[in-house]
């Protein structure tokens, strides 16, 4: 089982921004030496002697091509990069700050940031062979045509960059990816959905060592640990959840002795920062964020906030069809269970900011009415309790009555309310 301080180290570095750019250098590199190494051999003889018009064959040649790539792919990371912080400014101002992880990441970005650095490398490297002292045409020629070639390539990378970086700003796409990427977690929680679960009230509980957010579990450690003490374990909080050191983690059906215990908790994964990784609640915090942000007076852009609304219904429906235990682990004795967030704090903190930033918009008030009332018919359906979305619809409305909308407003909104309670 590895340390959390491993497990730590190890995600900070595959999810850095400079992971895969290092591993492109090094690949480039490696290439660099390599293609220099092996252009003695019989088979890039003949390949030169097949695309002569192509290979290089003078010294002042090979340095101004390679001195010429060096300077313009310099100018290309420089410009592109750029770009990247703008837009990440951008986003950070006018959306959320809780995008940018996620736009920093972006394997696209680290990509291409990887094919510049790995190009300027091995042009360097080339040009540093093409200059020494016992070296020949027909031991560089070929790898500076390859460096010729990747230039090409970088260029025709920048002019793909522009587009991806001119639409990845785009509001309607960024929600979008959230979207569907929140729909997706919660499709594969419906893969474990397990409805008769035991009783846990005799349990046995086991209390956080760390302040912070949970981020779930290892699972592949925790599952071990289960089976090999044939033991049952109910994760009682949901996935970015604040805990304090001391409370309730978690409770499981055996005692669990001291050494347990710690196996236990560096099974846990509390972190610092809510929004490090992607979960559901995550993906629903983002766009509710996203909405407050687009009804503040500075952005006024209330048609995105009822675009996320419509969306937010659409996850919050699927989490309402889940419940609120779910069993992921089950083997003889051996068992694990989560616990997805309960309809009152995921009205709480989901909806409740967007109500209260959007009481004074009337379109933004009729979208959250037809969310509820949507909510409403689907709880009838599926036994879901439907008191905590008619308290919601109750304290839109006494927004709606003491906000600062228009009488005619007021009275279109109060028409809207009693034509949904009486269909």
């Amino acid at each position: 089982m590895f340390s959390k301080s491993v497990n730590r180290i190890y995600f900070k570095i595959v999810t850095s921004i400079a992971f895969y750019p290092v591993l492109i250098c090094i690949g480039f590199v490696i290439l660099s030496f390599l293609l220099l190494g092996i252009q003695q051999w019989a088979v890039f003889q003949f390949i030169s002697d097949r695309l002569d018009f192509l290979i290089v064959k003078d010294f002042e040649t090979a340095r101004t091509i390679l001195s010429t790539l060096i300077g313009g792919i310099l100018s290309l990371m420089v410009f592109s990069f750029s770009m990247v912080m703008l837009v990440l400014n951008q986003a950070s101002s006018n959306f959320s700050p809780r995008l940018l992880p996620g736009l920093i990441s972006d394997k696209k970005h680290q990509l291409i940031l990887g094919l510049y650095s790995g190009t300027l490398l091995y042009c360097v490297l080339v040009l540093i062979a093409v200059g020494g002292k016992n070296a020949t045409m027909s031991y560089v020629g070929f790898a500076t045509m390859i460096s010729a070639i990747l230039g090409i390539i970088c260029v025709i990378t920048f002019v793909y960059f522009i587009h991806m970086i001119s639409t990845t700003i785009q509001i309607d796409n960024i929600v979008d990816t959230v979207f569907l990427e929140t729909k997706r977690i919660f499709e594969n929680i419906k893969k474990h959905h397990i409805a008769h679960l035991d009783d846990n009230e005799d349990w046995h509980p086991v209390f956080a060592k760390d302040t912070g957010y949970y981020r779930g579990y290892d699972e592949k450690a925790l599952r071990e640990l289960m089976q090999k003490n044939e033991n049952a374990i109910e994760i009682t909080i949901y996935e970015d959840k604040q805990i304090w050191e001391g409370s309730l983690l978690a409770k499981t059906r055996d005692p669990l002795d001291t050494d347990q215990l710690e196996k236990v908790s560096r099974c846990m994964t509390i972190s610092p920062d809510r929004h490090h990784g992607m979960s559901y609640f995550g993906g629903l915090s983002k766009l509710m964020e996203v909405a407050v942000k687009s009804l503040s007076p500075g952005i006024n852009d209330p048609r995105t906030a009822v675009d996320i609304i419509n969306k937010l219904g659409q996850l919050i429906h699927m989490r309402l069809k889940l419940p609120t235990r779910i069993k992921k682990f089950e083997d003889k004795e051996a068992a694990i269970v989560s616990t997805l967030i309960d309809v009152n704090d995921l009205f709480s903190e989901i909806i409740q900011p967007i109500r209260h930033y959007g009481r004074n918009d009337l379109s933004v008030c009729i979208s959250l009415a037809n969310l509820f009332d949507f909510l409403s018919a689907q709880s009838q359906k599926e036994h879901i309790t439907k008191h905590v979305i008619a308290n919601a619809i109750e304290n839109l409305a006494r927004d709606v009555a003491t906000g600062n909308l228009s009488e005619i407003d007021k009275t279109t909104f109060s028409d809207l309310i009693n034509l949904n309670a009486n269909n």
